[in-house]
């Protein structure tokens, strides 16, 4: 009875652990966040009581949406997305207007609406992807069928996009460097702490197999890449391009972090496949003892990789990793063990080429260690 009740009790330390993760617990929002937030409310603010004055409605709800929509992600390519919307706002009205006066009292007006705002939002693409905006538009109007609704709300929506174009980028304009660090070091944290856990459970000789979240996070350093290239863009404006040289320095240095997290993140994935194949065995069978002395690789390369992302000079980290590496390599030889290191030996590589590279100040940077954000 009591093997019993500690196997229990290790189950669900072990699922405790596994819901614990940065990405699930509560965190202060950072200053960025407060910035973004303060934005959505001044411009939502401004629109709401603009349309007001102009009478459009009391509650004119579409003056606010643009603002609150477009003005949560990055501020660089809002305008591009307010004019979409209002593209979109403007075709579903047209559509819905149209039928509403061809058969105000048909069956098939609803279906019939349905099926030109969606052929409406195939038509109308942005990046190849279809503007659900129409068909959205197309619904709403057609369930308010009130006189000068529709015009209202294509104004409405006309005011928000002009309050996201004109006035959002004068509210404190986010700092492009700034953001990105803060996803990296986001992105950092959750994935030191996966290659920890990953290393405790190993240790202990279980492999769980991995979740929805974990399998997500690989994902993440390719939308930094984007974030990058958007970041970019965006020191080309006049408004940010006075110091445009020193946050050009900033996002080089940013960007080879950013390339090493997307080069580890294809290592990572490799090592937990691997991983996880060695772990399927029968439930009676335990985990064979190269998996189980695995378990300081995997924390000397977590270590390695943690200084590497911070920016941080991670040569010891990496001698240390190397000879844990050497270590199992002489334990167990065998190519098959081999095969499961080769994704912490490719990661450690990764860091590796990019320490050297830090040191020598490639690629327009200037070699000193970046300030841990």
């Amino acid at each position: 009875m009591s093997a019993a009740r500690a196997r229990c009790r290790a189950s669900a330390t072990a699922a405790a652990a596994r819901f614990s993760t940065p990405g699930r617990r509560l965190h202060r929002p950072s200053r960025s966040e407060l910035a973004v937030a303060a934005r959505i409310l001044v411009c939502a603010t401004v629109a709401w009581y603009a349309c007001v004055l102009l009478g459009t409605s009391d509650d004119p709800v579409p003056a606010a949406l643009p603002c609150v929509l477009l003005l949560s992600g990055s501020l660089a390519v809002a305008p591009r997305l307010a004019y979409q919307r209002v593209g979109g706002v403007v075709l579903g009205a047209v559509l819905s207007v149209a039928v509403l006066r061809v058969m105000p009292h048909s069956t098939f007006a609803f279906p019939l609406v349905v099926v030109l705002g969606i052929a409406g939002s195939l038509l109308l693409r942005h990046d190849g992807v279809p503007d659900r905006q129409v068909v959205i538009t197309s619904i709403l109007i057609f369930g308010v069928p009130v006189a000068g609704y529709p015009e209202a709300r294509v104004l409405e929506t006309l005011v928000g996009a002009a309050v996201v174009i004109l006035l959002a980028p004068l509210l404190r304009p986010p700092d492009p460097v700034r953001l990105l660090a803060d996803g990296l070091d986001a992105y950092r944290r959750d994935v030191t702490a996966l290659l920890r856990g990953t290393a405790e459970e190993t240790a202990a000789g279980r492999v769980e197999p991995p979740t929805d979240r974990a399998l997500a996070l690989g994902e993440r350093p390719h939308a930094l890449a984007v974030q990058l290239s958007r970041a970019r863009r965006a020191l080309r404006r006049p408004a940010v391009r006075r110091h445009r040289s020193a946050r050009d320095a900033a996002l080089a240095e940013l960007g080879d972090r950013i390339e090493l997290a997307q080069r580890t993140s294809i290592t990572l994935r490799s090592f937990a496949e691997e991983l996880q194949a060695r772990a399927h065995r029968p439930v009676d069978v335990p985990l064979d003892r190269a998996v189980r002395a695995l378990a300081p690789l995997i924390d000397a390369t977590r270590r390695a990789l943690d200084a590497a992302l911070s920016g941080h000079d991670a040569s010891t980290a990496l001698r240390a990793a190397n000879l844990v590496e050497r270590r199992h390599r002489t334990d167990y030889p065998s190519p098959r063990d081999a095969c499961l290191r080769s994704g912490l030996r490719l990661t450690n590589a990764a860091v590796a080429d990019y320490d050297r590279r830090r040191q020598r100040g490639d690629d327009g940077t200037s070699g000193a260690p970046g300030r841990q954000t």
